[in-house]
């Protein structure tokens, strides 16, 4: 198994990316082209956190009810994950910068549609339009990535990325709970703070973003996508309503998780025969590609865990008011950005990412083991030391996963998804944490904060 970036490949993405005209692109260039993209990818994934905080005041003002709560951020999720492998394959066909640019409008138009909403069925409805927006968003910022940056460059990049994509997970429910305790602004501006971000974001990437068109004849696999989509989508309502619809052990998940399965292994039928599969199985001889995309679900799931739950926790088991929950989430927002950031900026360096990805996983796991043993009145300064652990490791391995992913693969194929989508895992989690969350078996006298 490969552990560095082969050297000489410095300028390689010119034959399959890079400026207009061929040539490979200066710093400067790819900086310019990476703030819109970034900035993109930041409202995007605001969207699927910032709600965290100001869940409940939205249901209650819109008279929704439990199963409401967990769809408005389920719904979201489900379009996501359920969409990514289908921007992938767009990719192959059509403009990059146009896709970029067509799932920004998408995300406007869901986030706009969103504020305006006047019931939990059409607040449910508005956020799966954000989804399919924010997949195509996740998918492709790392398909214009590997177009325009070399693999020995990638991982300096791509330290930008995480880094974005990790304060805007974790820093979403921290402004969330500002948004929703400002009384002149209101749980309605959670959808709203993103939309002119998403509007400078379309501005600056006409300007900045030049990818050569680079067609190839390829048909899309719409019995796979399919497939995978119904699997997912189907494990999501399982993990869903387990627990308060139906007891974990019933009929009802039985037949759930049979026929995920079934879809499951239709999905693999479909792709071995399929020509131009969504998921190339080939992919997975490589123990590379199969070990980043084992890790990458369990880092998604540490993240998102991460996010929903110290929300909740904070609120419900401290009595802490939504602003007070994001702020005391920064301490795993700040071990995110350095790692992530350090990280990236060394393996450009030094060619070499194993070591750090092995580093994050020890990190990680020693983070959520630490942080299973928190009580409803354990020190503030023990959790914020657990939660920094946590956020050091997480930004160790997410990007960095995806660069040792990448640089396994021929240009033409990182175009598809080379790993699973790392919002399945989470997207289960993220359903799940919710309820989870409101019954803590506190004991806290002072906990008096329902949902």
């Amino acid at each position: 198994m490969a552990t560095t970036t082969p050297a000489g490949v410095r300028g390689s993405h010119a034959k399959h990316g890079g400026g207009p005209d061929g040539a490979p692109m200066t710093h400067r260039q790819i900086m310019e082209a990476l703030s819109g993209l970034l900035l993109g990818m930041f409202v995007a994934i605001l969207s699927s956190t910032i709600v965290s905080n100001a869940l409940p005041e939205i249901i209650g003002d819109l008279g929704g009810g439990q199963s409401a709560y967990t769809w408005v951020v389920t719904a979201a999720l489900l379009s996501m994950t359920a969409t990514t492998p289908l921007w992938g394959k767009l990719a192959d066909l059509y403009s990059k910068k146009a896709l970029v640019q067509i799932a920004l409008v998408i995300y406007v138009l869901g986030s706009a549609a969103a504020g305006l909403s006047q019931n939990a069925g059409t607040l449910i409805a508005c956020r799966v339009v954000q989804g399919v927006g924010v997949g195509g968003l996740s998918a492709l910022a790392q398909i214009v990535m590997a177009a325009m940056i070399s693999p020995r460059e990638r991982g300096r990049y791509s330290g930008y990325l995480g880094a974005t994509f990790a304060v805007a997970t974790v820093g979403g429910p921290l402004l969330g709970g500002v948004i929703t305790d400002t009384s002149w602004l209101g749980w309605r501006w959670c959808f709203y703070v993103g939309v002119p971000f998403a509007v400078i974001a379309l501005i600056v990437l006409q300007k900045t973003l030049h990818l050569p068109v680079v067609k190839r004849d390829v048909k899309v696999d719409w019995g796979g996508a399919f497939f995978i989509s119904a699997a997912v989508s189907l494990l999501l309502v399982w993990v869903t309503f387990a627990g308060d619809k139906y007891d974990w052990i019933s009929w009802q998940t039985y037949a759930m998780v049979g026929g995920a399965i079934v879809l499951g292994l239709l999905f693999v039928l479909v792709e071995a025969k399929a020509s131009e599969p969504i998921i190339p199985l080939r992919l997975f001889r490589n123990r590379t590609i199969t070990l980043s995309s084992i890790a990458s679900l369990f880092v998604g799931v540490a993240m998102f865990t991460g996010t929903v739950f110290f929300s909740q926790y904070f609120q419900l088991a401290r009595d802490k008011s939504p602003t007070m929950s994001g702020v005391m989430t920064i301490p795993m927002i700040g071990g995110l950005f350095i790692s992530s950031t350090v990280s990236g900026q060394v393996i450009t360096k030094t060619g070499k990412w194993k070591a750090w990805l092995v580093s994050g996983g020890v990190l990680v796991t020693a983070g959520l083991g630490l942080l299973g043993t928190i009580r409803y009145d354990t020190d503030y300064w023990k959790i914020a030391i657990f939660m920094a652990v946590m956020g050091l490791g997480i930004g160790m391995m997410m990007q960095n996963l995806v660069l040792s992913t990448q640089n396994q693969v021929a240009p033409r194929t990182s175009a598809r998804p080379a790993r699973p989508s790392p919002s399945s895992g989470p997207s289960a989690v993220r359903s799940v944490s919710p309820r989870s969350a409101r019954s803590w078996p506190t004991g806290s006298p002072t906990t008096s904060r329902t949902a």
